[in-house]
C-alpha cells in the first residue's frame, strides 16, 4: 500500500540533504500511529486494510527501534570503552589459495600480466585492479581467477575503510619452501597494514595530557599517533580536515608558533598577539591626518539601529529605554504604545561624522559635524547610495564651488557591513564614483575588524540619538483606503518594493504617510549636540 507514496517529498529534488532516522524520531512516529489507529473511523471495515497496513508499519518500525536503540546502547558501552581494537590481524584476516585457471576472463587481463612480473617475496593490492563499486569489486573477488596459482590475504576492517585484498603468485605444490615464502610475504602485508587504536585509548591520553599543557587537541592527536605507530582516525569530516591542516603544518614549517597563530585566529580565542601592530596602524592613521591636516578630510560613517515605525493607530516605542512590560491594570495607566518587533516602515540613520582634525594625534577625533539621513523601505543602505549622500553632505558645506572637496585627500572610516566592507566590488565602485565625483587626488578607506565597531567615532554619535529617541513612539499618517488595503497583507520590504511597481500612486502615497515622522525624528535630532556642533538632518 505504502509503495504508491514513492517519490514523494524527494529531498534531492529540492536539494536538501537526506534526513536522518533517529530512534527520537520513530520515537514519535511509534506513539502517534497507536493514536490513529485508535480512531473510531479506523475500526470500520471500509478502514480495513488501512488500519491493518499501519499496524504492520507500526510493528516494523518498532522492531527497527529497537535495534536502534540495542546497538546505540552497544556502541556506547562495548565499543567506544574496549581498550583493545575492534578489529586484528589474527582475528579478521583470511588466507586462500586461488588455484589457476585455464580461461582467463578479460577483466584479469591487467592482474595477470602484472602478477607474472612481480619479484620474489613481493604483493599486489588487488583494489588497485578492481572496480570502485562496493558490489562489483565483491564479485571481483570472489571469481578470481589466473593463469597461474595465487594466494590471496584479506584483511577486514569494516566501516569506511572496508576489506583490504592483497595477492601474490604461489606455487601449486605443498612443501615447507611455499609455506615459508607465504608466511614472509604475510609479515610484510601485515607491517604495511594501517595500524587503529580505539576510542577510548585515545581519548584518556587527550583528556589526560589536556589538562596539563596548552596544546589543542589537534596537536595531541598527532603526537598519540607517533608515539604509538597508529593511524589518526576522525570522527567527522571538520576533524579530518583539522587534521589535515595540522599535518602540513608539522611537515612544511619550521616555526613552531605559526600552527598556535592559526588556531587562535579563529574566533575560538581571544588573541593580543597581534595588538601592538594594531595600535601602530590607528597611531598611523591619526599621525597622517595630524600632519597633512590642511590637505586631508576625515569622515566616519556607520548606521544605526532601525527606528521602528507603527501603522496608522498601532504606535511602536522605539525601545531606546527599557521599562516595565507587563499588561496595564484595568484601572489606571492606558497602553498607548506598543512594544513589538513586526512593523513594516522605519527609520534607518545613517551617521557621517566630519571629525574635526585635532593639533596632536594623541588628541580626540570625536569632534566635528554630525550628518544624520534616510528612512528605510525606499531608501535602503547600499554603496551607491552612501556614496551619493556623503558626496551630497561634502560638495554643500565642505566644497568652495559646489563640486569638488577643498582638500585632496579624504579618508573613510566605516565598520565591516556589506554596504561598508572595502573588499567587495559594489564598495569598490561607489569608492571610485567618490573619487570621481570630488576630483580628489588620495582616498584612504578603512574598516574595523569583524565586531569591532565599536572602534568608529561614528559608533559614539548613536548615544546621542539614542537621547532624542526616548520615551518616543512613532506611527505613520494613513493613506488613501486603497493603498491600506494593498499594504495590509504585505509583511516585508520586499513585498512593498514590489508593490510599488506596479502600484501607481503608492510610492509617493506611501512616502507622505512617513514624511510627518521624518519630520518629527529630524526635528528631535537636530536640537542634539555635540560639543557645541548641532547635528545636521536631511
Amino acid at each position: 500500500m505504502f509503495q504508491s507514496f514513492q517519490g514523494y517529498n524527494n529531498f534531492w529534488k529540492f536539494h536538501h540533504k537526506a534526513p536522518s532516522l533517529t530512534s527520537e524520531k520513530l520515537d514519535g512516529i511509534c506513539s502517534d500511529l497507536p493514536k490513529a489507529l485508535g480512531f473510531p473511523s479506523m475500526q470500520t471495515k471500509r478502514n480495513k486494510v488501512l488500519h491493518d497496513n499501519i499496524e504492520a508499519l507500526l510493528q516494523c518500525l518498532t522492531k527497527y527501534k529497537s535495534k536502534l536503540d540495542k546497538d546505540n546502547f552497544r556502541h556506547k558501552t562495548v565499543h567506544h570503552e574496549r581498550m583493545q581494537p575492534a578489529r586484528t590481524v589474527e582475528q579478521d584476516s583470511l588466507t586462500k589459495c586461488i588455484p589457476a585457471v585455464q580461461n582467463v576472463h578479460n577483466r584479469y587481463g591487467k592482474l595477470d600480466s602484472a602478477i607474472k612480473k612481480v619479484a620474489n617475496l613481493q604483493f599486489i593490492d588487488l583494489d588497485n585492479y578492481s572496480p570502485e563499486d562496493r558490489i562489483k569489486r565483491r564479485i571481483h573477488v570472489n571469481e578470481l581467477g589466473l593463469s597461474c596459482p595465487i594466494m590471496l590475504f584479506r584483511m577486514a576492517y569494516g566501516g569506511s575503510i572496508g576489506t583490504l585484498n592483497f595477492v601474490w603468485q604461489t606455487s601449486s605444490e605443498d612443501s615447507v619452501e611455499t609455506s615459508e615464502r607465504n608466511t614472509k610475504i604475510i609479515a610484510k602485508i601485515t607491517s604495511t597494514l594501517p595500524k587503529y587504536s580505539s576510542r577510548a585509548i585515545r581519548r584518556d591520553f587527550i583528556n589526560k595530557y589536556s589538562q596539563f599543557i596548552k596544546t589543542p587537541k589537534s596537536v595531541l592527536r598527532h603526537m598519540f599517533s607517533d608515539l604509538t605507530g597508529c593511524d589518526i582516525q576522525v570522527q567527522n569530516k571538520e576533524q579530518d580536515e583539522v587534521n589535515q591542516r595540522v599535518t602540513e603544518i608539522l611537515l612544511g614549517s619550521d616555526d613552531p608558533e605559526l600552527l598556535l597563530d592559526f588556531r587562535k585566529l579563529n574566533g575560538k580565542e581571544i588573541d593580543t598577539k597581534f595588538d601592538v601592530f594594531y595600535d601602530e596602524l590607528g597611531k598611523y592613521l591619526k599621525e597622517f591626518c595630524v600632519k597633512f591636516k590642511q590637505f586631508t578630510t576625515f569622515v566616519c560613517l556607520d548606521d544605526k539601529a532601525i527606528v521602528p515605525v507603527g501603522e496608522p493607530g498601532c504606535p511602536i516605542s522605539t525601545g531606546v529605554r527599557g521599562h516595565n512590560r507587563v499588561l496595564p491594570p484595568a484601572s489606571g495607566p492606558q497602553l498607548v504604545a506598543t512594544d513589538h518587533d513586526f512593523h513594516l516602515a522605519g527609520i534607518v540613520p545613517s551617521v557621517a561624522l566630519v571629525t574635526t582634525i585635532p593639533i596632536h594625534c594623541n588628541d580626540s577625533f570625536f569632534q566635528g559635524n554630525i550628518f544624520v539621513t534616510k528612512d528605510k523601505v525606499f531608501e535602503a543602505s547600499g554603496p551607491c547610495r552612501h556614496a551619493t549622500e556623503i558626496t551630497k553632505i561634502l560638495r554643500e558645506h565642505y566644497s568652495d564651488n559646489n563640486v569638488d572637496l577643498n582638500t585632496p585627500v579624504l579618508c573613510l572610516l566605516t565598520d565591516c557591513g556589506p554596504d561598508h566592507r572595502v573588499t567587495f566590488e559594489t564598495v569598490k565602485l561607489s569608492l571610485v564614483q567618490l573619487f570621481m565625483q570630488l576630483d580628489l587626488d588620495m582616498l584612504v578607506a578603512i574598516r574595523t575588524a569583524p565586531n569591532h565597531s565599536w572602534m568608529n567615532p561614528a559608533e559614539r554619535c548613536m548615544s546621542l540619538l539614542n537621547l532624542a529617541l526616548q520615551h518616543v513612539a512613532f506611527e505613520r499618517n494613513i493613506m488613501d483606503e486603497k493603498f491600506e488595503k494593498a499594504v495590509k497583507n504585505k509583511s516585508s520590504l520586499t513585498a512593498i518594493r514590489n508593490l510599488a511597481e506596479y502600484k501607481e500612486g503608492f510610492r509617493a502615497a506611501f512616502s507622505t504617510s512617513i514624511n510627518q515622522v521624518i519630520d518629527k525624528i529630524n526635528n528631535r535630532f537636530s536640537r542634539m549636540k555635540l560639543k557645541g556642533e548641532n547635528i545636521i538632518t536631511y
